[in-house]
Parts: C-alpha cells; structure tokens; sequence
C-alpha cells in the first residue's frame, strides 16, 4: 500500500478545505505555498518511504515514476508551482480582491426623521492562474485536480503491487 504517500495526501485534503474558505493577502500565500509543497511532497514520501515496503512495491513506483514526470498536471502545475514558490518566491496563482463601496439609502420612515441606511461594502476575492499551460484557470480548482490526480496515481500502483 502506498500508505505514507496518502497521509500526506489527505493533508492535501486539510489545504483544500483552508483554501475553500478564501484567505487573503500573505495568509493567502502563505496557506498556498504550504498547500503546494505538500501536493509535491506526495511524489517524494512515495520515493523515499513507501517504496522501501517490498521491492514489487519499488519496481512498480519506478515504473509509474516516468509517467508521473511527463504528466501537464504533475510537471506544468504540481512540480513547476511549488519549484517557483520554493526556488523563486513566485506564484503563477494570483489573486485579486474587488470593493464594492458602501452605499447609502435615506428611508423616510415618518416626513421629519429620515433615517440613513448604509450597506456594508461588498468584497469579491477572485484566484487565477496568471500564466503557462493552465492560465485562466482558477488555482484551488486545478489544486482539487491534482489532488484527484495523485489520488488514482496511488491507486493503480496499489492495484497493480496487490
């Protein structure tokens, strides 16, 4: 079983539901490059320790390894986004917050006392990703594929160790 390689995916799980919840700012980057190096960690703890279980378990991780490598998901967002967070301190995932301000409404709730209404202002958080194969696409939606991406990678390598 590919056991340690899908605790760390479940963690990846933990970040999806943390990044649902629309951080801004360094708290969106911060949550981000965490959530990333994670998604990439998968690969590495699949390497390094669930490996070592049998040398089936070892051949078939081999085998699979240069599939993973020549995948867009694996190499063009999982690898090449968390390489430029760790490497570059960039993101290609941007984020934009929009204001609506507030506007206010006077109610004449009898002829000599109005009474002034104001709303709250409105805060619209968008994500995208700002350049390469997925531009355009929305980060925490392409972060959810790649979760189910290595979810069915670690699932065939168990289906074929078994």
């Amino acid at each position: 079983m590919t056991q340690e390689a899908k605790i760390v995916l479940d963690e990846c799980r933990d970040y999806l539901q943390e990044l649902r919840q629309k951080p801004m700012g360094k708290d969106w980057k911060r949550k981000w490059k965490a959530a990333m190096t994670s998604l990439r960690s998968i690969g590495n703890v699949l390497q390094n320790k669930d490996s070592k279980i049998s040398s089936k378990m070892k051949e078939v991780i081999q085998n699979k390894h240069q599939e993973m490598k020549d995948d867009d998901i694996f190499k063009d967002f999982i690898k090449k986004e968390r390489d430029d967070l760790l490497k570059e301190n960039e993101t290609s995932a941007g984020q934009a917050i929009a204001i609506t301000l507030t506007e206010t409404v006077y109610l004449n709730r009898t002829k000599q006392t109005p009474k002034q209404d104001t709303k709250p202002p409105e805060v619209k958080v968008k994500y995208v990703i700002n350049k390469g194969i997925f531009e355009g696409q929305n980060p925490i939606d392409m972060y959810e594929k790649a979760i189910n991406w290595w979810d069915e990678y670690l699932d065939d390598i168990d289906r074929k160790v078994s």
